[in-house]
């Protein structure tokens, strides 16, 4: 078509010949094109753009097969620049490469095209603005993304690429035009596996010819890779590249999973800027972790216009089980195995307790185990770390109706070292349980109670949930690995109420606990969630707060005033080293005049103001000590903050582990 202002080619089949081009298109300035719903097999190239025009062309709904041009292929734009056009709908199969933009061009679409087995989906050059989305690519042999040099403000984003393992999912690089860097890239929301890097930036020359310019003007952010025969992602920029990688998820690759190989003053010495990554093998150490953490996020709230009921009664009713999904909400990735949440009663009907589990199917046994005891009419939090079924799911069932509300406060991706798991019960004094481990009954003050933990034995950690069930008088309870016994509680517990706490507790080469009680005798339930490797550095609890004129430690003295923003220095106390990523501790509010909560947060502003999000991490009523475990992602100050509502309160805060950076 020579010449031709405008066109229409639909519907056709073009097949064999492969010396020669099935369309040849736009000799001569043309707009307007549109190539669409023909066949074209066996030819030199599919559609080329040969020499200027093709301006608001478009190229769907066709299938391009087994192209023979080495470089060429599907649809060609040779030699001047090709804008507005739209490639998408397409099926592509066996090509050398199914889309390329040597001429480059402006404002192009590449979107919802199929590709199988060719040697490159794309090799994409000089081109401003274009966007690259929500194509499938399987099996290529080459780079499924070849994105070379002279590019500005391109955006690659919510692409499949799975397959064929000898070569990188996104490549980007200048090797065809070393002196000219690309600026302004954005690769988003891929979903990458079994590749041999998922994302790889590399230069010609990291000095003198880098890949990338502009600081703070190249994102990778929020993509999932898994299963990289080499590097999950790899970026070797160049010295003066500034890329910002953020909030990826990169697991099960043979080599690394996060490896940065230039040097500068980004994050850990690279040129770079890398946060809130999930990977669990990292070049340098840190620059990835397999636990996230981040504000805390509500994502159920059964009380009536609350605007997060996620289609739930208010109350849930008594003995139902209901599954509702968490991944892909709340900043938690579709692939996260498990995720860390404090959850809420308020107001149930009955004294009684609630359940969380993953959702495994409609006949998914209810566990042996409690996660949150209550009173009637008793608003309540306890921790959890919850395992997610395949589907991202998990399970809820209360014993008697009760509103409940959900706070995400972080997640684990699949290469965590912490296994959750439904709750199996070691524990449980009250004579008749078949767990009482030794003489029946209450665990009494000054008589401490030994717990096997039996086939957990072996773990360095475990995470329990610890019952204290029906006291008859006030007091605390201590739950440690035996020999010393610490200072700090796990449970504060009053009379006649069932409450319940999570812990991450050493398990010692013996594979026993110690369980102590000060006060009231009590019974007790332990009920084992989910095991530890030595990601979690556990160690007796220290206290580093306690607000207490008496006792006080730390820089805040007395009770904390209602809606005041309180900020405390944790990286560096208590055992926790500056660079931690997170720390773990339980927080007491200690006898409030009034009812009320307290949200504990990281100071992500890094100023100590950090306002509060809309979650709480303990409620309590007036005149009872209520304590809760929290896991707190470490900012760059290395700062948590807190808040208490509605009435001024007493704090402390005992940590008793923390993540480091691997």
């Amino acid at each position: 078509m020579s010449g031709a202002p405008s066109g229409t080619v639909d519907g056709c089949t073009l097949a064999g010949g492969g010396s020669v081009v099935g369309i040849l298109a736009v000799e001569s300035n043309g707009t307007g094109y549109t190539w669409d719903n023909n066949i074209i097999d066996a030819t030199k190239d599919g559609i080329n753009f040969f020499t200027s025009g093709a301006t608001q062309t478009g190229i769907s709904g066709n299938r391009i097969t087994n192209q023979t041009e080495d470089g060429g292929g599907g649809v060609m734009f040779t030699t001047q620049p090709a804008n507005g056009v739209v490639v998408d709908n397409n099926v592509f199969s066996g090509n050398p490469t199914d889309i390329n933009s040597i001429s480059g061009g402006t404002g192009a679409v590449v979107s919802n095209n199929t590709s199988t087995s060719a040697g490159n989906f794309v090799v994409w050059t000089n081109t401003t603005g274009a966007v690259l989305t929500q194509n499938t690519v399987t099996n290529s042999t080459g780079s499924a993304f070849f994105i070379d040099g002279n590019n500005s403000d391109l955006v690659i984003t919510s692409n499949a690429i799975s397959g064929g393992g000898a070569a990188t999912g996104i490549r980007v690089g200048n090797s065809f035009y070393a002196g000219k860097p690309s600026s302004g890239l954005t690769v988003s929301d891929n979903r990458i596996s079994n590749r041999l890097n998922g994302i790889r930036v590399s230069p010609a020359d990291p000095v003198a010819a880098p890949s990338l310019t502009g600081t703070n003007t190249n994102t990778i952010t929020d993509n999932t890779v898994t299963g990289s025969v080499n590097d999950g992602i790899l970026v070797q920029a160049g010295a003066t590249s500034g890329v910002v990688v953020s909030s990826n998820v990169a697991s099960g690759s043979t080599n690394k999973d996060c490896e940065d190989g230039t040097t500068g003053t980004g994050t850990l010495g690279t040129a770079n800027t890398w946060t809130s990554n999930a990977g669990l093998h990292n070049t340098p150490i840190g620059l990835c972790d397999s636990y996230i953490g981040e504000l805390p996020v509500r994502i159920l709230d059964t009380r009536a216009g609350s605007g997060t009921q996620q289609g739930l009664p208010s109350p849930l009713a008594a003995g139902q089980t209901y599954a509702f999904t968490v991944a892909g909400m709340a900043n938690v990735p579709a692939n996260a195995r498990a995720v860390a949440v404090n959850v809420t009663v308020d107001k149930p009907r009955h004294a009684g307790y609630l359940q969380l589990f993953p959702d495994n199917g409609p006949t998914t046994p209810l566990p042996n185990g409690s996660t949150l005891n209550f009173a009637t009419g008793q608003t309540i939090a306890n921790f959890d770390i919850v395992q997610l079924s395949s589907i991202g799911r998990f399970r809820v069932q209360a014993s008697t109706d009760t509103d409940v509300v959900i706070d995400v406060v972080g997640y684990f991706t699949a290469a965590s070292d912490y296994a959750p798991q439904s709750p199996a019960r070691v524990l449980d004094t009250r004579p008749g349980s078949g767990f009482e481990q030794g003489t029946p009954g209450k665990v009494t003050p000054g008589m401490p109670k030994t717990v096997s933990l039996g086939s957990f034995a072996g773990n360095p950690s475990v995470g329990i949930n610890v019952t204290v069930v029906k006291p008859a008088g006030g007091g605390y309870l201590k739950v440690y690995p035996v020999g010393g016994s610490p200072t700090a509680s796990t449970i504060n517990y009053i009379p006649g109420h069932d409450i319940a706490n999570f812990d991450i507790v050493n398990v010692p080469p013996s594979g026993n606990i110690t369980v102590e009680t000060a006060g009231s005798a009590v019974d007790v339930v332990i009920d084992v969630v989910g095991k530890a490797t030595d990601q979690f550095v556990n160690q007796t609890p220290r206290r580093i707060l306690d607000t207490r004129p008496a006792s006080n430690i730390g820089s805040i003295t007395g009770p904390v005033p209602a809606g005041s923003v309180q900020s405390v220095q944790v990286a560096g106390m208590g055992g926790v080293p500056l660079n931690a990523k997170a720390v773990l501790i339980n927080v007491t509010a200690v006898l409030p005049p009034r009812g009320g909560y307290l949200s504990v947060y990281p100071d992500s502003n890094g100023d100590g103001l950090t306002p509060s999000p809309n979650a709480s991490t303990i409620n309590y009523t007036a005149g009872q000590s209520t304590a809760n475990f929290v896991i707190v992602q470490l900012p760059s100050d290395g700062k948590v903050n807190f808040l208490s509502s509605y009435s001024s309160v007493d704090v402390l805060f005992d940590v008793v582990g923390y993540i480091p950076r691997l």
